[in-house]
């Protein structure tokens, strides 16, 4: 019982750590986005690349890439439970697999999407608050 509360304390002293340094830093970004982008953009004049791009959106690109990978993942998990749901063939234990298989496939795929969603909102957002300075028009 003391083991769980400890480790609960503990998650819940890093949790609130963390919410304190990113609510602490705000009023920071505005000079660090200035001093990260003049780095940015000298690092791509020396290695003669057309045009710098920001950090930010670059994250933004990878997160979708690995989050429509995953779809893919979870797609192909949800056609092989399937096939062993209706390759069973009255074997109780492999069309219990295929149906679990196919279960959490899909929950998977759920969140995958869900998780989607919110990146191509805060992605549609994102370019204006990066190249506007903040300003998106509601």
């Amino acid at each position: 019982m003391y083991f769980f509360l400890k480790h609960k304390l503990i998650l819940t002293a890093l949790f609130a750590l963390g919410l304190s340094l990113i609510f602490g830093l705000a009023p920071v970004s505005a000079d660090l986005t200035e001093n990260v982008m003049g780095q940015v953009k000298a690092g791509a004049e020396t290695a003669q690349f057309s045009e710098a791009i920001d950090p930010r959106l670059a994250i933004m690109g990878v997160v979708r890439m690995i989050l429509a990978v995953t779809g893919i993942v979870f797609t192909i998990l949800i056609f092989y439970g399937g096939y062993n749901y209706f390759t069973s063939h009255g074997e109780e234990e492999k069309a219990e697999k295929g149906g679990k298989i196919m279960r959490m496939a899909i929950i998977g795929l759920i969140i995958i999407l869900f998780s989607y969603s919110i990146t191509l909102f805060i992605g549609s957002r994102l370019p204006a608050l990066v190249t506007e300075g903040g300003d998106v028009a509601k």
